[in-house]
C-alpha cells in the first residue's frame, strides 16, 4: 500500500448536454442509436452504449454547445469497456471533426476492461470525444459512459485520519434455519469507503473541495481513495449525509472543522 491524499471529481461537464441525440455523432463508424447516445452521457455506469467502426480513428464526437466556462483536467470511462489492446485517445478541438486536437500524447494503449482514467491538459474547446488510433473496421466497442470534469485532490496539509474505511457491502438475501443459513447473492459486493478529515480551515481550498462533496447526496461522483492498493477511481455516492463539525475549543479565536463522509460504490 502507498498512501496518497484522496481526490474527487464531483462535476461532469457532459451532464449539461440537453439533447444527446444531436450532440453525439460517430467518426469512422455507423450512426449511433438513440439509446447509446443517452448511455454515453447520462452519468450512470450501468447503462451501456456502443459504437461501431468502419476504419481508422473511429470514435465519438460530443458537441458541448459552446466554449466551456470551466477547463476540464480529467476524463473517465467506467469499467467494463472493451478497448483492451487498442490505442484510445481522449481528444478535444474547436471543430466537430476533432482535427488539430490540442491534447498532447493523448493516445494510450488500453490494458484490460477496468476504468480508463486520463489526466488532461486544460482546454475550454467546444468539441470533445474519444478516438481509436488504429484501423478497427468491422468492430463494435462498448462502455458505460464518458465523464469530463475536474480532478481535485486534498492538499498535503489536509489532516486525513488514518482510520479510513475501504471495504465491501454484500448484496445478499439470507434466511436462517435451525441447521444453518441459506443465502443468495443478488450481485457482486460493492465497495464502501469512509473518510474523516480534521482541522480544516474554512478559508482553505480543502474546505471548498469537501464542501462540494457534501452537496452530492443525490448523485454519483468519482473518488480516488487514499489507499493505492485499490487505486480506483470508483464511482460512488454518499451513503448518508456528510457531517461538518466545528472542533476548536475556543471558536472565538478561530474556526476549524472536522468533516466526515461515508461512500458506497454506485454501479447503476
Amino acid at each position: 500500500m502507498t498512501y496518497r491524499q484522496p481526490a474527487f471529481m464531483t462535476n461532469n461537464l457532459i451532464s449539461g448536454i440537453t439533447d444527446p441525440l444531436t450532440a453525439l455523432v460517430t467518426r469512422s463508424g455507423p450512426a449511433l442509436i438513440a439509446s447509446s447516445q443517452r448511455a454515453f452521457v447520462d452519468g450512470r455506469a450501468g447503462s451501456v452504449g456502443f459504437h461501431g467502426s468502419t476504419g481508422s480513428f473511429a470514435g465519438v464526437t460530443i458537441d458541448l454547445g459552446g466554449t466551456l466556462s470551466v477547463a476540464p483536467n480529467r476524463a473517465v470511462i467506467p469499467e467494463g469497456q472493451n478497448y483492451d489492446s487498442y490505442n484510445l485517445g481522449i481528444v478535444n478541438a474547436d471543430n466537430p471533426g476533432l482535427t488539430s486536437s490540442t491534447q498532447p500524447s493523448s493516445y494510450n494503449l488500453v490494458s484490460g476492461a477496468g476504468v480508463i482514467d486520463r489526466s488532461l491538459s486544460a482546454y475550454t474547446d467546444r468539441y470533445w470525444g474519444w478516438l481509436l488510433a488504429q484501423n478497427t473496421s468491422g468492430l463494435t466497442f462498448t462502455h458505460g459512459g464518458y465523464w469530463l470534469g475536474n480532478y481535485e485532490q486534498l492538499s498535503s496539509s489536509a489532516a486525513v485520519q488514518p482510520q479510513f474505511d475501504n471495504g465491501y457491502v454484500s448484496q445478499l438475501i439470507e434466511t436462517e434455519f435451525p441447521s444453518g443459513i441459506a443465502s443468495v447473492e443478488l450481485a457482486a459486493p460493492r465497495r464502501k469507503f469512509s473518510l474523516d478529515v480534521r482541522d480544516i480551515d474554512p478559508a482553505s481550498s480543502d474546505y471548498s473541495v469537501l464542501a462540494d462533496v457534501m452537496l452530492t447526496r443525490g448523485r454519483s461522483f468519482w473518488y480516488w481513495p487514499p489507499d493505492t492498493t485499490d487505486a480506483g477511481p470508483y464511482l460512488v455516492r454518499l451513503s448518508r449525509d456528510a457531517s461538518r463539525r466545528q472542533e476548536f475549543a475556543a471558536p472565538s479565536i478561530g474556526l476549524r472543522y472536522r468533516m466526515s463522509f461515508e461512500f458506497v460504490e454506485d454501479k447503476l
